[in-house]
């Protein structure tokens, strides 16, 4: 019995090793063959285990297509690149997209207004509500960070509204109405809705308390609501000139009431049709009529006094063309400093009208009026010299960034190097409202006919960008 029973164990054990030869052989099929070996190699070398080495080969994965090709890309509206983002609308949508055509977010409907992107990467972004509206800042991935409200009870109604951002800051005016109490209040927070600045009252022109009159009026926006932007520095399209805006260290505008605004030290200075015509210079602030110190230590009711640093007089005038950029602003033939001081004398055709352009990398664009009643362009140095012999236009870019401009000649649209050399040639439009650079990109608005009809539009082009 023993014996049959040793018989059957044995005739189990060879069964289960043929099953495993089987799998071992079925695993071994499925490994590929090994390369076979070059004649001039007669054995291959043989490591220790303990040497042994394991080779892996991985498949380079494809270049991911950017969401959008950008060069050439035809919208509703857009923004200046900032900080590497835009908003661009199209197709009932809006949609933050960075400068490699990447989708950040986007929001199902068309908003009313979408700020830069700010160095802290939020941004915020102004809905509809009804009659009313709203805002919410959301970070560069799209994550909600807050939203304003409005707040109804039996005893009263409290609504806020984000104002304009700068420096990581929201300004924000509050307003408080029913039994105890009915008056508004600014100050600012951060992208997550946290007091920095605290919130007060200012009074002004009497016994008038600063309200909602310096809120952007969104309601009586002309076309499409992203046409609130700068078109040329600090001027501004349509009602888009009554958007508030921060003029670097630390002080905003508020263009309705005429208010400069610096939060941090509760400064409050309201103007006489004074609009700043370019950001602030060690707490001075450049306008169309004269230039303000607004870090005045003494305050009354929060109201800088007697801050006017200058007022111009003599050959310093301005239009609409003046910006102030890197020190300067140009008035008839030269340029001068903050305080009104001659910084730059132009020594060539001084004898030819002509408009410069705000200073932008070191290079400003000239345009002279020739002798034959027709406009050219040169470009100049911050020495004031021209980097080539003027040429005949019809029209010129808004702005200049790394020494590139655009011009419109007789055979249409290009955009141009400092020294007059061709970048590249733009399709040819019968009628432009704006040609400007941000951050290697030329935006053109133009009209276009859609199901018939004219359509505002812009088309972006690709450029040259040195950050």
């Amino acid at each position: 019995m023993k014996r049959i029973l040793c018989l059957v164990i044995a005739v189990l054990f060879c069964v289960s090793l043929a099953a495993c030869g089987t799998r071992s052989s079925s695993s071994a099929e499925a490994t590929p063959a090994a390369a076979s070996v070059p004649a001039n190699l007669t054995e291959a070398p043989t490591f220790e285990s303990s040497e042994a080495e394991e080779i892996t080969t991985t498949e380079a994965e494809p270049e991911k297509e950017p969401d959008y090709q950008l060069d050439g890309l035809t919208v509703d509206a857009a923004m200046d690149f900032r900080n590497g983002y835009t908003w661009l609308q199209m197709d009932g949508c809006s949609v933050l997209v960075n400068r490699e055509g990447e989708e950040q977010f986007s929001l199902d409907q068309m908003i009313l207004y979408g700020s830069p992107v700010d160095e802290t990467g939020t941004t915020f972004v102004v809905y509809q509500d009804g009659s009313d509206y709203r805002e919410t800042i959301y970070d560069v991935t799209g994550r909600e960070r807050y939203s304003t409200s409005k707040i109804e009870t039996s005893t009263g109604l409290t609504e806020e509204h984000i104002l304009v951002q700068g420096d990581g800051k929201y300004v924000t005016a509050r307003h408080a109405s029913g039994l105890t109490a009915d008056g508004w209040t600014f100050g600012t927070i951060d992208a997550d809705g946290n007091v920095i600045d605290k919130y007060q009252s200012y009074i002004h022109y009497g016994d008038k308390q600063l309200d909602e009159s310096c809120l952007p009026v969104w309601s009586d926006s002309e076309g499409l609501p992203l046409t609130y932007e700068v078109l040329s520095d600090n001027l501004f399209m349509g009602n888009a000139r009554l958007l508030p805006r921060y003029l670097g260290e630390g002080i905003f505008f508020f263009p309705r009431d005429e208010v400069f605004f610096v939060p941090e030290t509760q400064t409050m200075m309201f103007g006489n049709h004074d609009i700043p015509i370019g950001p602030a210079e060690n707490g001075i602030v450049l306008t169309d009529n004269k230039s303000f110190n607004l870090q005045s230590q003494e305050v009354v009711y929060g109201i800088s006094t007697d801050p006017v640093v200058f007022e111009f007089s003599g050959n310093v005038s301005f239009d609409l063309n003046t910006r102030f950029s890197e020190g300067m602003f140009f008035s008839e033939n030269d340029f001068y400093d903050i305080h009104g001081n001659l910084a730059l004398k132009i020594s060539e055709y001084r004898d030819r009208p002509k408009v410069c352009s705000a200073f932008s990398d070191g290079y400003a664009i000239m345009i002279l009026n020739g002798a034959d009643g027709n406009n050219y362009v040169t470009m100049i140095d911050r020495n004031g010299a021209t980097q080539f012999e003027p040429f005949q236009i019809k029209d010129i870019s808004a702005n200049t960034q790394g020494g590139l401009f655009a011009a419109c000649t007789e055979t249409g649209w290009a955009v141009y190097n400092y020294d007059g050399s061709l970048i590249r040639t733009l399709p040819e439009y019968d009628y432009t409202y704006l040609v400007r650079f941000s951050e290697g990109f030329l935006r053109i608005g133009h009209y276009a006919t859609i199901n018939k009809r004219s359509k505002a539009v812009q088309t972006l082009f690709a450029v040259p960008y040195n950050p």
